[in-house]
């Protein structure tokens, strides 16, 4: 425990907690305004739902491949650095050419920019004993939390103040930060594998029952997400009379809640279980995200039901990210991670341009509601068919004696 918290306080994790900050600052300052900014270009709900699910679409076509390829080489530097250069050209391509085609481009790019988050998560865990990686990993997803917070306020504000090109401006300046201090993290030589010159990690040899079932919860929650606190609640909000500084204020509030979520996800798992927190979890989002946010009439109760929805769905996000490579062996980690995170972009994908054909079809409560449905429904599978957390520590404990 006390060397846990030593190592969470050493000069290499403070860097790698600073690195994070920047890495995300690159890109969310101007999440708050994108839909709105969008539909004031006079893009259709169907290209804003496809300005939203890009990012979801590089993510898909990268994460896994990304893995892999980090896996096999050992190396993650390179890969995160070329991230959050991808991270600086999106915000450059709309400072340029400010235009829907241009916020498409952009979130594309963020998609390929998130999309090395795979590598950098593994290489943040290999600063920690296996057994102590679930708490390392509660404290990187808060500093997460913390990014998304204050670079969703300060875009928020920017954007109300200087108009909607400035949160882009302010993601550049966060990724030149991270850059500048780049330098200074050094990564641990390659390991050598006994055995083997070409370690490659076949997809069917991480394929679990476990794997998938979680995959799965990652998919239907970051549907909802971006079908809803990410894409189009905002839209709802500026109906309710929101000013874009209050738009900034609603994502705020989401990530503040948010970073109580994650800071207290490890406890409440250990005290009430896995698949209660995460079935119940999944339950409380499709509520609060999905059936309530359609029928509220005033900007305080839609600040409600964005505080709630995002503890939980924080607290879900940071489960999920450690639950996955839980008990895996270190040269599958990345791949491991790589096939969840790409796969779970299936819902940033999806959950926007479904959305938005939807709304286009049917109007913005029905988008609401399916979102909410499919959250749900995948409490239901998670509650009945999730392995038990003994079964999960008997398979790590095994994993670990023969690795």
């Amino acid at each position: 425990m006390n060397n846990t918290k030593n190592a969470l306080l050493s000069k290499k994790s403070l860097l790698l907690f600073a690195l994070t900050f920047f890495y995300w600052a690159a890109v969310y300052p101007y999440v708050p305004i994108v839909s709105a900014y969008a539909k004031s270009l006079n893009a259709t709900p169907t290209m804003i739902g496809l300005i939203g699910g890009a990012y979801g679409l590089t993510m898909i076509l990268l994460r896994l491949p990304l893995g892999m390829l980090s896996d096999k080489l050992d190396r993650r530097k390179v890969f995160i650095v070329g991230g959050v250069i991808c991270g600086l050209a999106a915000a450059l391509v709309v400072l340029l050419v400010p235009s829907p085609l241009s916020l498409l481009i952009c979130r594309a790019l963020c998609g390929a920019h998130a999309s090395t988050w795979v590598p950098y998560t593994v290489l943040y865990a290999r600063e920690y004993p296996p057994e102590d990686s679930g708490r390392a990993m509660t404290v990187l997803m808060t500093v997460y939390s913390a990014s998304q917070l204050v670079s969703m306020l300060a875009g928020g504000l920017l954007a109300d103040t200087y108009g909607y090109l400035a949160p882009f401006l302010m993601a550049g300046v966060g990724a030149v930060c991270f850059l500048a201090l780049s330098p200074f993290l050094k990564e641990a030589a390659p390991c050598v594998q006994k055995g083997s010159d070409d370690v490659q990690v076949p997809l069917k040899a991480i394929l679990t029952r476990r794997l998938i079932l979680l995959t799965l919860t990652g998919i239907v929650f970051f549907y909802v997400k971006y079908a809803t606190a990410f894409t189009f609640t905002p839209l709802i909000a500026q109906k309710l009379g929101a000013s874009d500084a209050a738009l900034g204020y609603l994502n705020t509030l989401y990530c503040f809640f948010g970073i109580i979520g994650s800071a207290v996800s490890y406890k409440l798992m250990k005290a009430l279980g896995t698949r209660a927190v995460l079935a119940g979890s999944l339950v409380i989002v499709g509520v609060f995200s999905g059936f309530v946010v359609p029928f509220v009439t005033s900007l305080g109760i839609l600040y409600v039901t964005l505080a709630i929805s995002g503890f939980c769905t924080f607290l879900l996000d940071s489960l999920l990210v450690g639950l996955v490579i839980l008990g895996v062996d270190e040269t599958r980690k990345s791949t491991v991670m790589g096939f969840y995170q790409a796969l779970y972009g299936l819902g940033i994908l999806f959950g926007p341009v479904i959305s938005g054909a939807i709304i286009d079809l049917s109007g913005m409560t029905a988008a609401y509601m399916t979102a909410g449905g499919l959250a749900a429904a995948c409490a239901v599978v998670i509650a009945l068919a999730l392995p038990g957390e003994s079964r999960v520590q008997t398979q790590c404990t095994r994993t670990h004696k023969t690795s």
